[in-house]
């Protein structure tokens, strides 16, 4: 198989694993973890950079970063994606990011590690939504407040609701 073949197979493999549910418990998380592994090793043996593939997205411009903050509170994979080149600015079609699922889902280990990788909190979806208000009533409140502290320190935003998007 060519490169570019096993680049795009890597990307659709990490994403379909990464967009599936897992359970709630650590021991899950560590499952998906361990396959998020395999697939970074397959590539280092195929001499496939992780970032050729690690930013793969589906039609909605959700990428495997943003599914995992959606759908676990473990801090080590995330950090494994982001050691992948996982683009932590990367927004879907809507203007959602990784900080937005995360801080929705009341993912308190997780927000602090994206903040610290460079996450930003003023981007607003195209329905007005940012980070602060999607944040959930579950939400460790000491991680809600990073989040305000962070917003009001940013001096760029992005707002979707001002963003023209076509079809190429």
């Amino acid at each position: 198989m060519d490169s570019p073949a096993i680049t795009t197979e890597l990307g659709r493999e990490l994403l379909k694993l990464c967009s599936q549910r897992v359970g709630k418990w650590v021991s899950d998380w560590s499952i998906l973890h361990q396959h998020v592994l395999d697939i970074r090793k397959r590539a280092e043996v195929a001499n496939v950079p992780t970032v050729d593939f690690v930013n793969t997205t589906n039609s909605n411009g959700k990428d495997a970063l943003m599914h995992v903050c959606q759908l676990t509170d473990d801090p080590d994979l995330v950090r494994t994606l982001l050691e992948m080149r996982s683009d932590i600015r990367t927004t879907t079609n809507r203007g959602h990011t990784a900080l937005h699922f995360a801080a929705s889902k009341a993912r308190r280990h997780l927000c602090p590690v994206l903040l610290e990788a460079g996450a930003a909190v003023r981007v607003i979806t195209v329905t007005g939504d940012s980070v602060v208000s999607l944040s959930s009533k579950r939400l460790d409140p000491d991680v809600k407040a990073m989040l305000e502290a962070q917003e009001a320190r940013e001096t760029a935003s992005l707002d979707f609701r001002k963003v023209i998007l076509t079809d190429p």
